[in-house]
């Protein structure tokens, strides 16, 4: 069964520390085909264009097995939004956002014209979650109700208090995924339950901040037929991506 990580960090932090020939190793390793690469924290928060450079240069060496989501803090203005569409225009296929790291609500008008940008190259948006009081469920709700154009993929699936949440938004929010990694595997499954078919689940590792073979191994675990895991794993990714 194919393998598509949507969630995977590059670059030297001071947190997260992964190379992309170690990810790549990890990935032959487990079984794993493709992946989503994203900058580590400190350029999320503060050095957007180093940490873009570095997940454009990974996907531009290894393409077709790592596909790269560009990052910019809206706090930049409109800096922030020529620097999303730079990268966008040069191959990166997604964004990514940590409010937590970069200091605000989800659900803040502040990311609107981000969220915009996004709008206008048709690429998906993942949102970290899990972390109050910035990074809750609901919060990205209500965003994915004001821009029903644009997909969302829920990071972590509200990893931490806020697995409550998600049934609801699952069985009304047509326009948000969920990303696997950090949750338990009972979680995915209820996911699953409230989301006929699956088509809104993806496998994501977190890799470095958890274990690859880890989060493998808990999504493997999952009760669903054949035709949900290969979703899970690949499909709806794949979809998503365009690929």
């Amino acid at each position: 069964m194919e393998i598509f990580d949507a969630h995977c960090h590059i670059g030297e932090g001071s947190v997260k520390r992964q190379a992309a020939d170690v990810l790549l190793r990890s990935m032959d390793e487990n079984g794993v085909q493709r992946a989503v690469v994203v900058p580590v924290e400190e350029h999320i928060a503060v050095y957007n264009e180093e940490g873009n450079d570095a997940v454009l240069e990974a996907v531009r060496t290894h393409e077709g097995r790592l596909f790269g989501f560009a990052v910019a803090n809206p706090w930049y203005g409109a800096k922030a939004s020529a620097l999303l569409g730079k990268y966008l225009g040069r191959g990166l296929c997604g964004v990514k956002f940590n409010p937590m790291l970069q200091g605000f609500r989800i659900n803040d008008e502040i990311v609107y014209p981000l969220i915009e940008v996004a709008a206008r190259h048709k690429v998906p948006v993942y949102f970290h979650t899990g972390t109050p009081v910035t990074c809750m469920p609901f919060q990205l709700y209500e965003l994915a109700k004001r821009y029903p154009e644009v997909n969302f993929i829920m990071g972590h699936s509200g990893w931490s208090d806020f697995w409550q949440d998600i049934p609801y938004i699952a069985k009304n929010s047509r326009n948000i995924w969920f990303e696997t990694s950090l949750s338990y595997t009972s979680r995915t499954e209820e996911a699953i339950g409230c989301n006929p078919g699956g088509d809104h689940i993806l496998f994501g590792s977190d890799s470095p901040h958890s274990s690859l073979a880890m989060e493998l191994r808990k999504a493997r675990a999952v009760r669903a037929d054949d035709a949900v895991r290969q979703r899970m794993f690949a499909g709806n990714l794949r979809f998503l991506l365009g690929v």
